[in-house]
């Protein structure tokens, strides 16, 4: 077993915020903690504008779930489109919940569903069946809509990466 480097030049460096075994082993741990800068609907709208016909203090709601869910320490410089993906998100899911007939948000509801992919087509009578993603399964509602998709695509990126925790 060899000991780490904690030579003064890393921590010079700024490698380690912590010379003790249980500071470098919190660094190994690839788990990040910190504060998010802020946010805003009027971002999110910037990324997504069909949905600036939802209320103000609904979108308001989901940017906080979203700053509360996802570390800027973790997603670094995808942090701003991972809040968009989450805030697009959920509030297709509510929009789908609290949809009218008449009105534009059935059409925004629709564009962000997710479609999946076709596995069988049928002319007479025309059919279309789709299947979602195999093996997303496991995702939950993040399967429902486009934006939940490439949300935990996205995830499953900026998550992976060695952890070691003691």
């Amino acid at each position: 077993m060899s000991i780490p480097d904690t030579s003064p030049e890393l921590w010079q460096e700024g490698s380690y915020s912590d010379q003790s075994l249980s500071g470098i082993a919190a660094n190994a741990s690839n788990i990040r903690f910190g504060t998010n800068p802020a946010y805003t609907v009027a971002e999110f709208l910037e990324v997504y504008p069909q949905f600036g016909r939802v209320g103000n203090s609904t979108l308001t709601m989901f940017v906080n779930l979203a700053s509360a869910c996802l570390s800027y320490d973790r997603w670094d410089a995808q942090w701003n489109f991972a809040m968009a993906l989450f805030v697009a998100h959920y509030t297709t899911l509510y929009l789908q919940a609290s949809v009218d007939d008449s009105g534009n948000t059935k059409l925004v509801v629709s564009s962000g569903l997710a479609k999946g992919i076709a596995v069988s087509k049928s002319a007479g009578d025309v059919s279309v069946s789709h299947s979602l993603v195999a093996g997303w399964d496991s995702f939950g509602a993040w399967n429902l809509t486009a934006y939940g998709q490439q949300l935990i695509t996205m995830a499953k990126l900026v998550g992976s990466g060695p952890m070691f925790v003691w």
